[in-house]
């Protein structure tokens, strides 16, 4: 488990997997919007804004062993995945926030939240940009269905987008999963939302 709060405004952050580069990784608040660096050393993960340290107390270890991953199996056909979104509406779950982390290519250690539930990713013009110019203008899109399902889809016309290193159109992704498009990798993170009672 991977625990630590923004350098900015305190909120704290649980995630069950988060990819962190042994230089750092730039991490945006969900809360205030503004970005910190998230640095690991050792066991240890720290969120550092100014060149210094903040918040060293909230450090945990790292335990990757617990991540969310999924396989290629029950994999679905194009046809099988479309077949279960009739009747589904796209939304975010209530209970849950998402992200994508850059773990590989030009914009390695970037960590996007994710805040509508249909995300295009590509080069320009998308929720998502990313520097690498071996991708699409609009490049793939995730779709989140509430807790019933969540959707990669390809936009490209080249067929170059790869969940857990296979090639996909269409594919149904879970927590974990890796997401290739071009030289660029990225991992789908879930962190539980912190429900605030009211008081």
């Amino acid at each position: 488990m991977i625990t630590f709060r923004c350098g900015h405004c305190g909120k704290s952050y649980e995630f069950k997997f988060l990819p962190i580069p042994d230089g750092g990784a730039d991490f945006q608040c969900s809360e205030c919007g503004k970005t910190s660096k998230v640095i690991r050393k050792g066991n240890f993960v720290f969120c550092v804004v100014e060149d210094g340290f903040k918040g060293e107390g909230e450090a945990a270890t790292m335990d990757l062993t617990d991540s969310f991953r999924s396989g290629v199996e029950n994999e679905l056909s194009d046809e099988e995945v479309e077949a279960r979104l009739q009747g589904l509406y796209a939304d975010l779950p209530f209970d849950m926030e998402f992200l994508l982390g850059v773990t590989e290519g030009l914009d390695n250690g970037t960590t996007f939240p994710i805040r509508s539930p249909v995300v295009t990713i590509g080069k320009t013009g998308c929720d998502i940009n990313l520097k690498d110019p071996n991708i699409s203008r609009e490049h793939c899109q995730i779709e989140f269905y509430g807790n019933q399902m969540i959707i990669l889809r390809d936009l490209s016309d080249m067929g170059t987008t790869y969940r857990n290193g296979y090639p996909t159109t269409l594919a149904s992704i879970r927590p974990g999963d890796t997401i290739q498009l071009g030289k660029t990798k990225l991992v789908l993170i879930q962190n539980p939302k912190k429900i605030e009672g009211k008081g």
